[in-house]
């Protein structure tokens, strides 16, 4: 089944969502955003206009969540991880 509209490249749906291109590329790249690659090697990057709408769903913050104060943990200091002949903090 053939979609009703194109999928986008990069430059439009970063425009669509008011974001830079290279956060586009991103978003792509860690699976936050569907899309689609085409061709040989590294290819074109394509993301289906449905995709958008999908992701600004997702990224939607509901009100009442936004306005509760967030819930206080008490921080741990870091652990010493050896690594080598050196000590490093994480």
């Amino acid at each position: 089944m053939i979609a009703s509209s194109p999928p986008l490249t990069i430059k439009e749906a970063a425009a669509a969502l008011r974001i830079s291109p290279s956060l586009t590329y991103q978003l792509c790249k860690r699976g936050k955003i569907r899309c689609m690659r085409h061709g040989l090697g590294r290819g074109t990057i394509r993301i289906p206009a449905d995709a958008i709408q999908e992701y600004r769903q997702r990224c939607t913050v509901d009100a009442e969540a936004e306005s509760a104060p967030p819930e206080e943990t008490p921080a741990e200091p870091p652990s010493p991880r050896e690594k080598g002949k050196k000590l490093e903090l994480w």
